[in-house]
């Protein structure tokens, strides 16, 4: 696998060359081909299954897996109770480990809420034939183990260690794959989400693996140490954790409310289409993130500009959005009939659609670390709240055709993040402006 993602280093070197001679012999430049390499290897497997997994699997199922990984991711966004982003600020490797340890513990406590709550509220999954009891222990197990990934990424962050986190991307993408195309050949309707939670398992032994051999020595658990270490830094959950939360549930929204309101088939080419597109993409750009915030936060600290950085990053996306775009509304039911099958036409159709709203999160994804790497996590948590408000809004017009409130779930979510996007920037020149003052 290693191999593997040197060859990919040795394929992107010309265009990293060239990324070079337009922005500048740059880290940025370098970590993002780095996670880059890893994230293309880790997308082109489900990529490349994709047009198999279409014929083994039903909308229905589709759309019920689409239900569940949403939950679940949602769950999981607070599993550490956002502890893991304050891994790279202490100046001591010592104090970091107390955090880290710190976040398991916390996401033990908040997986088992978690499995509880899905039990009392989330109803069983007919079409994937799993009863509540399993989709409460499948939630709770994958917002644990989320939970000890999240924190050991944040850790290699620190240290820099780019390469191990797109290892981790391969290994979680091949796993997932795998179970995915083992189960559906022996047409188990809930293979989809089985293969999920094996993914993070797998996922997390490699991660705890690659943590130990780059000398990550976590020693005995001492609760009072590591409590004192997360008091320190208790505006993350404060400040993040909740509004995190928001966010999460304003992107569950719409997939609840089309799962349970609208027809099943459609529901499941809503969900297809956020699996193939949408997912990859966040996949990458949230790669692409944890170079910016490591980045950026290293200039702040450092008092430098963080401007370049940041038109860079979205100089990078910008077009590949724009092609997206273009080409899903002018050949999409073509190229979803001819890759996934003629039962995924529609679904075709609505990537068209879904494209606008995909490509300005993808844009602006990457760079929203940037309020927190400058302490802004007060807007950060308005933000938030102002879109899971603005989401929850959607409930006033279930009343609407299907492709009529799906419109209206795009602009929701364009404006959303639009706006999103112009408070990164203008907290950006804010500290801009500051620094000509120093």
């Amino acid at each position: 696998m290693g191999l593997l993602l040197i060859n990919i280093d040795f394929f992107f070197h010309p265009h990293l060359e060239h990324l070079k001679t337009i922005f500048g012999k740059s880290p940025l430049a370098k970590n993002f081909l780095v996670l880059l390499s890893g994230g293309f290897v880790a997308q082109i497997i489900p990529a490349l299954l994709s047009p198999i997994l279409s014929r083994l699997y039903n909308p229905s199922q589709f759309g019920e897996f689409g239900f569940w990984s949403n939950l679940a991711n949602t769950l999981a966004i607070v599993s550490t109770l956002r502890y893991e982003m304050a891994i790279v600020l202490p100046k001591a490797d010592e104090d970091a480990q107390k955090l880290l340890k710190g976040s398991w513990m916390i996401a033990l406590l908040v997986a088992i809420l978690s499995g509880l709550l899905t039990y009392l509220f989330i109803p069983n999954l007919s079409n994937a034939g799993l009863t509540a009891e399993l989709v409460a222990i499948l939630t709770g197990l994958y917002v644990f183990l989320t939970g000890i990934n999240q924190s050991i990424n944040y850790w290699f962050i620190r240290k820099k260690a780019f390469r191990k986190t797109s290892l981790n991307k391969i290994v979680q993408s091949f796993s997932i794959s795998f179970f995915s195309l083992l189960f559906g050949f022996y047409c188990i309707a809930n293979g989809l989400i089985f293969a999920y939670a094996l993914g993070a398992i797998f996922l997390s032994v490699f991660s705890v693996w690659q943590a130990g051999i780059g000398n990550l020595k976590l020693g005995q658990f001492e609760i009072n140490k590591e409590w004192k270490e997360l008091w320190k830094y208790k505006e993350f959950p404060i400040f993040t954790a909740l509004p995190a939360l928001f966010n999460g549930i304003s992107i569950t929204i719409p997939v609840f409310i089309i799962l349970h309101y609208f027809d099943a088939t459609q529901s499941g080419y809503y969900s297809f289409v956020r699996q193939v597109i949408f997912v990859p993409l966040a996949f990458v750009t949230a790669m692409i993130a944890q170079v910016t915030f490591s980045e950026t936060s290293e200039k702040i600290r450092n008092k430098q500009s963080i401007k370049r950085n940041l038109i860079q990053v979205v100089l990078w996306l910008l077009i590949p959005a724009i092609v997206g775009l273009v080409v899903l509304n002018a050949w999409g039911p073509y190229l979803f009939s001819i890759l996934f099958g003629e039962q995924w036409i529609t679904a075709g159709k609505l990537a068209g659609m879904m494209m606008v709203s995909i490509g300005i999160q993808a844009i602006v994804s990457p760079i929203s670390p940037t309020l927190t790497a400058l302490n802004k996590v007060k807007i950060l948590g308005l933000w938030q709240l102002g879109f899971c408000l603005l989401t929850s809004c959607l409930y006033f017009f279930i009343h609407l055709p299907f492709e009529q409130f799906l419109q209206l779930s795009i602009l929701f979510d364009s404006t959303a993040y639009t706006i999103y996007g112009l408070l990164i920037f203008w907290q950006t020149m804010r500290y801009e402006n500051q620094l000509r003052t120093l």
